[in-house]
């Protein structure tokens, strides 16, 4: 599953500058773990 959002991530340009910008965020885990389930992907964090 992560190679799929990696894989659409080298695909768009906007995609792959939301998913960093999850690694400012207070909590980067939980941000990313958001912006995959936006997208359609059931990742869940601990």
């Amino acid at each position: 599953m992560l190679d799929e959002i990696r894989k659409k991530a080298q695909e768009d340009v906007n995609l792959k500058e939301e998913l960093l910008h999850t690694r400012e965020q207070r909590n980067p885990l939980s941000a990313f773990c958001a912006k995959c389930r936006e997208l359609g992907y059931p990742v869940t964090c601990p």
